[in-house]
């Protein structure tokens, strides 16, 4: 799972689209109750939620995953705060960036849905929902016997 949130995290990061890149911690709620570190908006964090594993063979599973991308932004420097159209401007540049990333042990994301969370005072809170289908290598064994035996002896 690290491999996959990493490449994740490094595909957002070339777009260039967001200031931090993160895993998901519910940061919103912390800054609301002002117990959370600072970071730079517009922000995105990955929420990973593995479900329905199953045995593939020689140790590999494969899972269906549903991948949660929480976009953040705040604008202070607008004519009408009230009115800030950037959150949606971020989700549009969002989506066009992922619908052409495939990362390498799962397939293609698929967008399921997508929701905006109001409940969060001076930021913008987007939520973009994804499903993928994850090949999970971690218990396949590194080491593997790649030459016989060298005191085997044989009698015909």
């Amino acid at each position: 799972m690290e491999s996959l949130i990493n490449e994740i995290i490094t595909y957002l990061q070339s777009t260039n689209l967001f200031q931090t890149i993160n895993i998901w911690n519910n940061q919103f709620d912390y800054i609301d109750e002002g117990s959370s570190y600072s970071f730079a908006m517009p922000c995105a964090f990955i929420e990973l939620n593995n479900n329905n594993s199953q045995d593939i063979g020689g140790k590999y599973q494969g899972s269906d995953v549903k991948l949660n991308i929480h976009l953040g932004n705040d604008v202070y420097n607008s004519d009408n705060f009230e009115v800030n159209h950037s959150i949606y401007t971020l989700r549009n540049d969002t989506i066009k960036a992922l619908s052409t990333f495939k990362p390498t042990t799962s397939s293609p994301l698929i967008k399921t849905s997508e929701e905006q969370d109001y409940q969060h005072s001076n930021v913008y809170h987007y939520i973009l929902n994804y499903k993928l289908h994850w090949i999970d290598a971690t218990a396949v064994p590194t080491d593997t016997l790649t030459t016989p035996p060298i005191d085997l002896n044989i009698t015909i």
